[in-house]
């Protein structure tokens, strides 16, 4: 008996069939909820939001159901209307080989040429669009854009944790649209698919919109994240594959050219704050992994690996940051969380540390030239040694600026360590804080797609 997952959109759209393993059936959805741009999207439009949220299920669904699984014989069927795009081969190619490459699966795609056609009514023409998820990164790279990329459209794929986090960006920028569109989520683990999922949505804004021109503003070292131990999961949201492929695709889709920038490529988290012309706005950014926190008094939980390199990035720019509940490099194991206490915990535990500790074995490899080569092999690939040099000795000036005030034992200990091996010299350090903190290191706006 063949297994067959049927996601069925009740409003006549896009039915998703998943044929995986043996002896299971099952029934659910897809929903894509555009908000404000409901009434403008066209039916290719709305055909390649559905494909993009039901392949992001599909992965959802081969992550967290054991039952499912993926193979040769796998295969998943959309229903989309009649236009020949959808039969083309070079479509299902390429949705195949970026989930091959994303999930490590095997899901060939069929379209169902069913549906009606309907088209688009145009929006305010804007020169860009810009991916913004209500992170720092997003925030900078919207508010460094050159003059022949304004005005730009932010694009905000929605979850309920940020909602108040964009709109309260929103509200101090009125210059820029941030046009949102929710799809459910049940995610309970990293996805590598995200980074297709936003790039389709960026591009449907952009189609309406009149723009040929994609910002992402995700830093260099998210963007080539290493594994910093052998067992991580490294996410590929914005790999240059993935870009590369999810690009093509829609392009095929949708009949238009785009220009992808990728502004902070080359530049680590603390240059990226350093060179934001409205420092003031970053604390009502979330960088958090989990965003769980993001209404709180204390927004970011402080000990994720997302929390701890901005924490580190802003103290060598700088920059005031919003408070956080678990601010490991301040505090030591056994104080008390200064707010949120997820399952009854009250204080600081050696596990907290994890992440803390993980960023200064990798600055004290990356600085001898001694990383593993499950760590190395990613940065020497993208020859990117010089960019994850400079966030190595971004991660060293911010223990020496820390040194002198935190009660944490490991960044105290790291700092004595530093200075007795001479790991780095004290001006080394100066001239570091010095050149991220007078902006020498500027946004690259050349197309890295074009």
């Amino acid at each position: 008996m063949t297994n067959v997952y049927v996601l069925r959109e009740y409003d006549q759209h896009a039915d998703l069939i998943l044929r995986s393993g043996p002896r299971t059936e099952e029934e659910g959805r897809v929903k894509v909820d555009f908000e404000d741009l409901e009434k403008y999207v066209s039916s290719v439009q709305r055909d390649l939001a559905y494909v993009a949220a039901g392949l992001f299920e599909c992965e959802e669904l081969k992550n967290n159901k054991r039952e499912i699984t993926f193979g040769q014989q796998s295969w998943v069927r959309f229903l989309v209307s009649a236009v020949p795009v959808w039969r083309r081969r070079q479509v299902a190619s390429l949705l195949d080989e970026f989930f091959s490459f994303a999930t490590r699966s095997s899901l060939r795609p069929r379209f169902d040429p069913l549906l009606p056609n309907t088209e688009s009514k145009p929006i305010d023409n804007v020169n860009s669009v810009s991916l913004f998820s209500g992170g720092v990164d997003s925030l900078c790279g919207v508010l460094s854009l050159p003059k022949e990329l304004k005005p730009t459209a932010g694009v905000f794929v929605s979850h309920s944790m940020m909602r108040g986090v964009v709109d309260n960006i929103k509200s101090v920028l009125p210059e820029t649209k941030i046009y949102s569109v929710s799809i459910q989520q049940n995610m309970t683990e990293i996805q590598q698919l995200r980074g297709f999922l936003y790039l389709c949505f960026g591009a449907i804004v952009a189609n309406l919109a009149g723009a040929t021109s994609m910002v992402i503003s995700e830093t260099g070292p998210t963007m080539y994240q290493p594994q910093y131990l052998p067992t991580d999961l490294v996410t590929v949201t914005t790999s240059p594959l993935l870009v590369e492929l999810t690009k093509r695709f829609v392009e095929q889709v949708l009949d238009l050219k785009l220009q992808i920038y990728e502004p902070f490529q080359n530049m680590t988290k603390a240059e990226a704050m350093a060179t934001c012309p409205q420092q003031s706005l970053i604390q009502q950014t979330n960088s958090c992994i989990t965003s769980m926190f993001s209404h709180d008094d204390f927004p970011q939980c402080g000990r994720c690996l997302g929390c701890v390199i901005r924490r580190l990035s802003a103290v060598v720019a700088n920059i005031e940051d919003s408070g956080r509940a678990w601010d490991v490099t301040m505090m030591d194991v056994g104080d008390k969380i200064a707010a949120a206490r997820p399952r009854n915990q009250s204080r600081i535990t050696e596990h907290d540390m994890d992440n803390l500790l993980m960023l200064l074995r990798f600055a004290r490899g990356m600085t001898t030239g001694h990383l593993p080569p499950y760590t190395a092999s990613i940065i020497h690939d993208y020859n990117k040694d010089e960019l994850f040099r400079r966030f190595a000795l971004d991660i060293l000036a911010a223990v020496h600026l820390l040194s002198t005030q935190t009660r944490n034992r490991y960044v105290k200990q790291f700092n004595l360590d530093m200075r007795r091996e001479s790991l780095v010299t004290k001006d080394q350090l100066v001239e570091r804080i010095a050149q991220i903190r007078e902006t020498r290191i500027k946004p690259d706006f050349t197309p890295m797609f074009g």
